[in-house]
């Protein structure tokens, strides 16, 4: 039995899969691989659940990975794919308040676009109640520890997780050597990657691989993908780039639904 598994819940970039009023092969395609909601997942351990960002489909999300408890979220940064769906995990905060962590500017940000759940006021339909948590250092949440993964997205410092031999790296284009030592040993990374063409704030498919390469794991799989190329054609593409990075051992795109193995 693995010590605790990991549901990719979401693996589209902010637009999701398909984008609303695209025509485009993807964003027609009947292939349920190439439906992609806003990048997330949910780790489950036989005592603890963790959510890893919390996008606009967050509840849709919670009720396909069957979530039943919530124990902490974890968010990577607080761009509005990531977060706007927090408001949804006041259902799992009545009886005390939901653990969040994330760095000083993802946290001070939350507190001005969820002001309502930070100021006293009137309950009215209900609000979420947070307890925020700076995350600089390793830190445990039940049974799992979490490791912190200093990056940049652009000139905005974002975080990755890293939860025993699984890491979760997205909205990244700088990965720093201090980071990348402290992801030796993973087995299983999902990392962001866009596209195949390049952006300014994010990896694209070879930048993703040349990085995974560094940390070279077992299995790698990228994530926050847009409507440019459909899961079939993702997935050639990494098999014909594999060959270039050969301490990967498979590589390959996630998807929604997706459920990795782990061990602490």
């Amino acid at each position: 039995m693995p010590d605790f598994s990991v549901i990719i819940t979401g693996s589209g970039t902010s637009h999701g899969v398909p984008v609303p009023g695209c025509q485009c092969a993807v964003c027609r395609s009947t292939d349920s691989k190439d439906k992609r909601t806003r990048a997330a997942c949910i780790v489950k351990s036989p005592q603890t659940t963790l959510a890893i960002d919390t996008g606009p489909e967050f509840r849709l999300q919670c009720i396909a990975a069957n979530v039943t408890q919530l124990d902490a979220v974890l968010l990577t940064h607080a761009h509005a794919d990531h977060i706007f769906g927090l408001d949804d995990t006041r259902i799992f905060s009545f009886k005390k308040p939901l653990p969040v962590y994330g760095n000083s500017s993802t946290l001070s940000t939350l507190k001005k676009i969820f002001s309502y759940a930070f100021n006293n006021s009137q309950e009215g339909g209900g609000k979420p109640k947070f307890s925020p948590q700076l995350c600089c250092q390793p830190f445990s949440v039940g049974d799992l520890t979490v490791t912190p993964i200093p990056m940049y997205h652009g000139e905005l410092e974002t975080t990755g997780f890293r939860i025993g031999n699984f890491a979760y790296l997205t909205d990244l284009n700088k990965l720093p050597e201090t980071s990348l030592k402290l992801l030796n040993g993973v087995d299983i990374l999902v990392i962001d990657g866009l596209r195949m063409t390049p952006h300014v704030t994010h990896f694209n498919f070879d930048l993703a691989m040349e990085t995974g390469a560094k940390i070279a794991p077992k299995e790698l799989f990228i994530t926050h993908m847009t409507h440019d190329n459909s899961h079939r054609d993702i997935s050639a593409y990494l098999n014909d780039k594999k060959s270039l990075f050969p301490t990967i051992g498979e590589a390959q795109p996630a998807y929604d639904g997706l459920t990795l193995n782990c061990t602490c």
